[in-house]
């Protein structure tokens, strides 16, 4: 995963339930399978939406989607110096502009995430 390292993401994955099961079979992959996983939902959403689009949905839907079992886990493990690594994400807005400032989307590209995040949500 890119803002998960994916080592932690296995953790997680063996003691939180998940909300969504593609979010949770990303989680629990090896490093190989999660880069797989990933090329194929960019090639999806870069057809629909274009590349950017795809970039920051690979990069922040496992924080908008999982955010409760990545806070559980972090609470559990009293390992709080994660949340620089992992941002709390809650809603597809905030999830978006993080996105548009992170990786430089544009206004049409934002709008579009956030429809893709409200969609899958």
């Amino acid at each position: 995963m890119y803002v998960i390292d994916q080592d932690i993401a296995n953790q997680i994955s063996k003691t939180q339930k998940f909300r969504n099961p593609k979010m949770a079979r990303l989680f629990s992959a090896t490093e190989e399978e999660a880069e797989l996983i990933e090329i194929e939902e960019r090639e999806k959403i870069g057809e629909l939406s274009g590349d950017q689009v795809a970039r920051g949905w690979i990069m922040y839907a496992p924080l908008l989607f999982e955010h409760a079992a990545i806070t559980n886990f972090i609470r559990e493990k009293g390992s709080y110096y994660l949340r620089a690594m992992m941002p709390e994400i809650l809603t597809s807005s905030e999830a978006a502009l993080i996105a548009q400032k992170d990786i430089m989307l544009t206004e049409e590209e934002t709008m579009a995430l956030k429809k893709l995040f409200d969609k899958r949500l």
